[in-house]
């Protein structure tokens, strides 16, 4: 039995089969027709009722098939009638295509970094990456070269010629995400598309509304009763997706006439679980005859460190303080006692979007957002008064 489950995409309702996004398998196996003679060039396709029997599924996903397809100038829509394979219906243009991971600045900042962050049994790694890579590998049509390498950034810039870059055109920009070297990369000729900050340009980008997903955790904090309500996020003095998250968290609070207290707001150089620790401990020993009722984390790494100095502290989460975080990152969210409620980013969606950007015949810099859920567990309830 095949294995089907839906997407949800802004506008759009796409449907994932065995890994593979079904309207672009559809539209592959009309080019191998196509390439085998089955059809011919100038030849109507079938009607998509036919279509729609032929491939056991629904006329929804046969008619984004077939327009997907006249995008990729495979068919020709006639008016009145079915739609026709074109005169120029060739396989789709080979593209090679980079996952960049830029890890840094330079070695010795990575290695500062991991000295300052105490990468141990505090530190969980996000799987943002992986899900968003696998998610993009499945759906990436089979005639599209895929590699994806690490680097530096002052490799990236002063080696740019001893790098992979410069033998593929189309860049996938993950991990540092500066302006900069958008500019950069386009400045050599080649496409940018990357995920998260949404407010890059020069680049075709597939991100979150980070400031909603904060009023959606905030609001239902306050939705169960909670007023004071504390946050703890990431350096966000260069923007990105982490002043946004606080900026959600002000509006928040904001738009619900409660005070954005600043002995409740605290700053983690990086978003890690032991900064999250520290953070968290700092705020109840200034606090600790008004506590928070419920904290706000950037992310789950951060939520993970808070839950074990509430612990330490001896309160109970969530009867004393409830903790909500950002990502859904099961490898925390699930382990953790209680399991933290968070929001997920539905990383494999946009894995799947930047596959449809990167595998698109005509370029185009835009700007795709994902929708988040807000997924709850046992480390948020009512605040006992």
């Amino acid at each position: 039995m095949l294995f089907a489950e839906w997407i949800s995409v802004p506008h759009k309702c796409v449907i994932i089969m065995n890994g593979k996004i079904l309207y672009k398998e559809i539209c592959n196996d009309i080019v191998k027709k196509i390439n085998q003679g089955e059809y011919k060039k100038g030849d109507y396709l079938p009607s998509q009722a036919e279509l729609s029997e032929q491939y056991h599924t629904s006329l929804v996903t046969i008619k984004k098939a077939v327009e997907y397809a006249e995008q990729m100038g495979i068919l020709v829509r006639c008016k009145g009638k079915r739609s026709q394979i074109s005169a120029d219906a060739t396989q789709p243009s080979k593209y090679k295509i980079l996952a960049l991971n830029v890890i840094g600045k330079s070695f010795s900042n990575i290695k500062e970094k991991a000295s300052e962050a105490k990468r141990l049994s505090l530190q969980i790694e996000n799987t943002w990456y992986s899900q968003i890579v696998d998610s993009l590998i499945s759906c990436l049509p089979s005639n599209v070269e895929f590699l994806e390498a690490a680097y530096y950034r002052d490799q990236v810039i002063e080696n740019y010629e001893e790098t992979l870059i410069p033998k593929y055109d189309r860049i996938l920009l993950l991990g540092t995400k500066s302006q900069s070297l958008i500019d950069f990369l386009s400045a050599k000729g080649k496409k940018v598309a990357l995920f998260g900050n949404t407010f890059a340009t020069g680049c075709a980008v597939v991100a979150n509304n980070d400031r909603e997903i904060s009023r959606m955790a905030v609001k239902y904090l306050i939705s169960l009763g909670h007023k004071k309500i504390a946050f703890i996020g990431s350096d966000s003095s260069d923007g990105g997706d982490f002043a946004e998250r606080y900026n959600g968290y002000r509006e928040a609070m904001s738009t619900a006439n409660l005070i954005n207290d600043g002995n409740l707001i605290r700053w983690c150089k990086y978003a890690v679980a032991n900064e999250g620790y520290e953070n968290m401990l700092n705020i109840l020993y200034a606090s600790y005859y008004s506590i928070p009722t419920a904290v706000f984390c950037a992310n789950d790494n951060i939520a993970y460190g808070v839950l074990k100095a509430i612990k330490e502290m001896g309160l109970n989460c969530p009867k004393d303080i409830s903790v909500i975080g950002v990502d859904n990152t099961l490898e925390i969210c699930k382990i953790t006692e209680p399991t933290l409620s968070s929001i997920d980013k539905n990383f494999k969606f946009s894995g799947a979007k930047l596959a449809e950007i990167l595998s698109r015949e005509v370029w185009q810099n835009d700007r795709s957002l994902i929708k988040c859920d807000l997924v709850i567990r046992e480390s948020t309830q009512e605040p006992k008064c």
